[in-house]
């Protein structure tokens, strides 16, 4: 089967400074974990005082770009049938 993102929640960890979301696979849950940094170029937001950026600006970038994310997550997991995929270091 494809990969489905039917649920819109994503939570951001402030500590490894990445954004969580989930994909289905029929009864299967994927996780994915997005490295702000990949987020970078689409901020049109603040950062923080150690030039991260804060909490706000990295959900919007990842809602404004969230069906680049997903093609992309879905790629991934086309390609390597994993329950589990750290996104770092890609542009999307």
């Amino acid at each position: 089967m494809a990969i489905d993102f039917l649920n819109d929640s994503r939570s951001y960890d402030p500590h490894r400074r990445s954004i969580s979301f989930w994909g289905h696979d029929a009864a299967f849950e994927i996780t994915f974990r997005l490295d702000q940094a990949v987020l970078e170029p689409f901020v049109h937001g603040h950062q923080d005082g150690h030039g991260q950026l804060d909490e706000a600006s990295a959900l919007t970038a990842f809602d404004e770009n969230i069906n680049r994310i997903r093609a992309f997550a879905r790629n991934l997991y086309t390609r390597d049938k994993k329950n589990y995929f750290e996104i770092s270091g890609v542009h999307i």
